[in-house]
């Protein structure tokens, strides 16, 4: 008795086996529990590589803006109560409109350059002087160098200071430099604490009269 008794149990256990084996009902709900975490990644990552382009096209639009701004300032034709200084920082504090609406102080800052080639034996590119402004981002410097050093122009390929139909002719021009902290969504949302400093530079031929002007305040750190 007992036997049958335990052959029957096991052909019972052996049986819901085999019906819970063959069983679909829930195969939709798997598969897309298994696929649900790859579709937000990619969902994430399309969203992450638009805003990216865009943070980045905006960058270049500011660096291009500021520079060409800046370097047209003449110290000569600057009304009473004003001076190359307030100009700077007025313009300047266009930057997180100009980086809108990804543009904020904190996650921004801008560092303008002005680089001097000596034509005259020994010929030398320095930095004659610098300012910054535009946000408050810390902990990065410029790549162009710094205030009274020696000016590294490598990163504009192609360019050179020097004038081809006049090489001994000194030549001037202004740099700017932006860098932005960059923040991904998934950080933002607290996944994950990375923040990746992005740079972008522009430059533009200087107004002889700004270059032999050093404007007062926000020097570069």
């Amino acid at each position: 008795m007992d036997t049958l008794k335990y052959m029957s149990i096991s052909y019972t256990i052996r049986q819901k086996i085999k019906e819970f084996a063959a069983c679909d009902s829930g195969l939709v709900f798997v598969e897309f529990a298994m696929s649900f975490f790859v579709l937000l990644i990619l969902f994430a990552a399309s969203l992450e590589l638009t805003r990216y382009v865009l943070i980045v096209q905006n960058m270049e639009k500011t660096a291009s803006t500021i520079v060409t701004s800046v370097s047209q300032i003449d110290p000569t034709k600057i009304t009473t109560g004003a001076s190359v200084t307030s100009i700077i920082d007025a313009t300047l504090a266009a930057v997180p409109s100009m980086m809108s609406p990804y543009g904020t102080k904190p996650t921004e800052t801008i560092m303008i350059s002005d680089v001097f080639y000596n034509a005259t034996p020994p010929v030398s590119t320095t930095v004659r002087w610098q300012y910054c402004g535009g946000g408050t981002l810390s902990g990065v410097s410029s790549k162009i160098g710094k205030a009274g050093g020696s000016a590294d122009l490598s990163q504009f390929s192609g360019f050179s200071i020097i004038n081809p139909t006049d090489p001994t002719s000194n030549q001037e021009i202004l740099v700017t430099e932006i860098y932005y902290k960059y923040n991904p969504i998934l950080a933002n949302l607290g996944f994950i604490g990375i923040s990746v400093p992005l740079y972008r530079s522009s430059l533009f031929s200087l107004n002889p009269a700004l270059g032999s002007t050093t404007p007062a305040g926000s020097p570069c750190p």
